[in-house]
């Protein structure tokens, strides 16, 4: 009887010590992190206008590759862009985050989406167009992600 109970203690003191949940996979978490600050600058085109909203999400050294306008490179060069165009604070501009990719060092990271945007054509007509696009994201060393680089793409006019 008491082999039986040793052993029924033995087994289980082994089960409670082998029942430990599985680690957080770094990985998905960095994945999580990153559509969620993708999601938080769609929002915040939403509340605060584009140049707002560049101003805190893009790196110091983004390259942004825009859908019918050469390049900009810098977040400074960027912003006077918008400041000189006839939207800057469009606000018309939301974008859907479909997939995070992150390395497995986690400290760079992609997102790629669809984005909308309101125009009007050259006739005056209010229109919708939605297009992909894709933005790589680097981690800081506080944690927080930045766009280092954006680019989309457009669909014709209809």
């Amino acid at each position: 009887m008491k082999k039986l109970l040793l052993i029924c203690l033995s087994v289980l003191l082994l089960t409670a010590c082998n029942n430990s949940s599985p680690e957080p996979d770094p990985t998905k978490e960095a994945e999580e992190s990153l559509l969620a600050t993708d999601r938080d600058f769609s929002d915040m085109v939403q509340r605060y206008g584009l140049a707002k909203a560049m101003a805190k999400y893009y790196d110091d050294a983004v390259v942004v590759i825009p859908k019918d306008q050469h390049e900009g490179i810098g977040k400074v060069a960027i912003l006077k862009q918008i400041a000189a165009s006839d939207k800057p604070d469009l606000n018309t501009f939301s974008w859907t985050s479909e997939k995070a990719v992150v390395s497995s060092s986690g400290d760079l990271g992609y997102i790629w989406g669809h984005y909308t945007v309101k125009v009007k054509t050259a006739t005056g007509t209010d229109t919708t167009l939605t297009a992909p696009y894709c933005t790589i994201y680097k981690r800081t060393k506080v944690g927080s992600w930045k766009a280092v680089m954006d680019q989309n793409k457009i669909t014709p006019m209809p």
